[in-house]
């Protein structure tokens, strides 16, 4: 073998060390995520009434990208139930120490009610949406926060 092939062969462990240092670094990296609390009211679509009693349930999802997108469930969970002017409230979040692995889907919440077809709510799909990744500076927010919630029987 030639001093050149060598080399090269070096070289490319050497990259190959690199990278692979690169990815292993990036995947132990870890973020403090923050949430805007969520509020709003639920009314009937066709008298405008406050729902009492309507379940409430928040979920923000985590991804990954190594390959592919891939669902790791959920980063929190929560459960309300609208009080009996209709309101709700989802308090605020922080988690720290999440992995920099995850890309975060936006909240989503579900509201049922026996009787009333359920009703979801998310944000709006947009690139602009999708490249933000949320942070202690840059929090977690809800499209439809402080907005009424009509529901269809």
């Amino acid at each position: 073998m030639s001093i050149v092939q060598i080399q090269m062969k070096t070289l490319y462990r050497l990259c190959i060390a690199i990278v692979v240092l690169f990815l292993v670094s990036g995947c132990a990296a870890k973020y403090t995520i923050k949430t805007e609390s969520i509020s709003g009211g639920v009314v009937d679509a066709e008298t405008n009434e406050p729902i009492e009693d309507v379940i409430v349930i928040g979920y923000w999802p985590g991804f990954t990208f190594y390959f592919e997108r891939n669902s790791v469930g959920p980063i929190e969970l929560v459960e309300v139930v609208t009080d009996k002017e209709g309101k709700y409230f989802v308090p605020g979040w922080l988690k720290k120490d999440i992995d920099s692995s995850f890309r975060y889907g936006d909240p989503e919440m579900l509201f049922y009610k026996n009787g009333y077809e359920v009703e979801i709510k998310s944000n709006a799909f947009t690139m602009e949406n999708f490249k933000k990744m949320p942070s202690y500076f840059h929090p977690w927010r809800a499209e439809w926060n402080g907005k009424i919630i009509k529901m269809k029987k």
